[in-house]
């Protein structure tokens, strides 16, 4: 079971990080919703030579080597129990049960430091707001994760909606297509209530939602 588990991480991880002539057919449909969203909100981009792989480099990476791991305490597991290999067998189930104990553990300070644990969560999220958040018309990877969250999840921030007004990156002189006027945002377009989910979104025909955010109008009372 540990192999095919392994196997199966380990596959996928390879696929995402090398194999984008693979996975490029089916994410056109993505990215051509993208992009056309992107022309919508008054940013002209090109996603031709967006590469998946680039972007989640460091998760495909965990990825495959946590499939390496799997797949290593399968064989070590499958070949003691089938040539009655004693020294394997020992090897596996040690490093089972340190996994269950890890799982336990994990499972037990989730419960008994839950703030600690929020604090350290909500700390990197904290984080990637202030120091790569770009805006809703960014292509990097943090912005698009957060517009995703925000849109679909129909919430503003970690803790608070105000985050976003020490974002180092974040430009808050919008200027939309339909207008060409120059607006300044207190709060990121993706915090607007929105119809539809991210990319395939309808844009207000305003952006008082932004401007002058109100709970009618914006998720400024919803959190992460």
């Amino acid at each position: 079971m540990m192999q095919v588990i392994g196997l199966v991480f380990l596959v996928a991880g390879c696929i995402v990080r090398f194999g984008s002539d693979i996975l490029d057919p089916y994410l056109q449909d993505l990215y051509t919703a993208l992009q056309r969203f992107m022309e919508q909100a008054g940013d002209s981009v090109d996603l031709s030579n967006f590469n998946l792989g680039d972007y989640l480099k460091d998760a495909t990476l965990a990825l495959i080597l946590l499939g390496v791991f799997f797949f290593i305490i399968g064989i070590f597991g499958c070949i003691g129990g089938c040539c009655k290999v004693r020294c394997m067998l020992i090897v596996y189930a040690v490093l089972i049960s340190l996994i269950v104990l890890a799982e336990v553990l994990f499972v037990i300070l989730l419960f008994t430091i839950r703030d600690t644990v929020d604090d350290n969560i909500k700390g990197p999220m904290k984080t990637s707001i202030t120091d790569s958040y770009g805006g809703f018309n960014s292509t990097d990877l943090v912005s698009l994760g957060w517009n995703f969250a925000m849109v679909n999840f129909k919430c503003c921030g970690v803790d608070n909606y105000t985050e976003f007004q020490s974002a180092t990156k974040w430009n808050d002189k919008y200027t939309p297509k339909q207008t060409n006027a120059t607006i300044k945002l207190e709060v990121p377009i993706a915090c607007c209530k929105l119809n539809g989910t991210f990319p395939n979104i309808q844009l207000p025909s305003d952006f008082t939602c932004a401007t002058e955010p109100t709970s009618a109008l914006s998720n400024i009372d919803k959190v992460v």
